[in-house]
């Protein structure tokens, strides 16, 4: 398998917008930095990486004057600067309008509104829409088998004790 290294492609102009000739099939060459050998398939992500080891930074926060090597970096840098309760106005659910912050927390939210639950229990058939209800639905019954081991032991060395008190009633002298 030959390499491309990154001096070879270095006359193409760098596309941010992460679109380019470049795909990400198997079948396309993987180009390599010459700094220190991370490899990838898409030539933005190529420049994007090499900026690391130049220096160059060609986008600036105009909030704080930070400075990113992509686009992509920048955008997720000014949500900081933004308060949260304008941030949350941003992504909303389309069946109860509730707002999230993030796309991602919009995301896990959407299951609740399916009829159709991803997450079913084996112990006892009840469904979940969210994976974080049915980690806790199964905690809910690691603890209540761990309870109820705990009585068994319980109740099992009290019977052990009184086998062994009633025994010596029964079997030994009594020593007054």
């Amino acid at each position: 398998m030959t390499t491309t290294p990154a001096h070879s492609v270095a006359s193409v102009a760098p596309s941010d917008s992460g679109k380019c000739s470049q795909g990400k099939d198997k079948d396309s060459p993987r180009l390599m930095c010459e700094y220190c050998g991370h490899r990838t398939r898409l030539l933005w992500n190529l420049h994007v990486h090499q900026r690391r080891h130049t220096g160059d930074l060609p986008f600036t926060c105009q909030t704080c004057q930070a400075r990113f090597a992509a686009r992509y970096q920048l955008t997720t840098h000014l949500e900081r600067h933004v308060d949260a309760a304008e941030r949350r106005l941003r992504h909303f659910c389309t069946v109860c309008n509730v707002g999230f912050s993030s796309y991602r927390a919009l995301y896990h939210h959407r299951p609740l509104h399916e009829e159709e639950k991803r997450y079913k229990c084996q112990q006892c058939d009840k469904q979940f829409a969210q994976a974080a209800g049915y980690a806790q639905h199964k905690r809910w019954h690691r603890q209540r088998i761990q309870r109820v081991a705990k009585d068994l032991t319980m109740e099992s060395t009290e019977n052990t004790a009184n086998l062994v008190t009633a025994g010596q009633d029964q079997h030994m002298p009594s020593l007054d």
